[in-house]
């Protein structure tokens, strides 16, 4: 009985990829820490199947980190992109196409945060 529980500071089985470190209190129980909190609970069976993580966090605090993490990034992202594009050339086609592709590209990279902000809606 729960020996088929990962040892402290292993990675564990989760589906978002997120590296935690997992604790085991006792037999099968498993509790994952991040920074010192607990952010997920995981049970195991005899046959060392999860039944998955259960997330600690509140929808409205995951909206509010996002939020302020989205803020940043586009602030950054605005100021990235405002100084390469005063090092580009004087061709208006050229600043254009720049501006079409970078005003559009930002939102690749917050879809992993819009989705991790909209996980688990309460």
């Amino acid at each position: 009985m729960g020996q088929h529980a990962p040892k402290r500071g292993t990675k564990p089985e989760s589906s978002f990829g997120l590296v935690e470190n997992v604790i085991c209190v006792h037999g099968s129980l498993m509790l994952s820490v991040r920074h010192g909190s607990v952010v997920a609970v995981a049970v195991r069976d005899d046959a060392g199947r999860s039944n998955g993580y259960t997330r600690s966090m509140k929808a409205r605090l995951r909206k509010l980190i996002g939020g302020f993490g989205l803020l940043a990034f586009i602030g950054a992202y605005v100021w990235a992109v405002t100084a390469i594009g005063e090092h580009l050339p004087d061709q208006m086609q050229i600043k254009l196409i720049y501006f079409a592709i970078t005003g559009l590209a930002w939102g690749v990279p917050v879809l992993p945060l819009i989705s991790w902000m909209n996980r688990g809606r309460e």
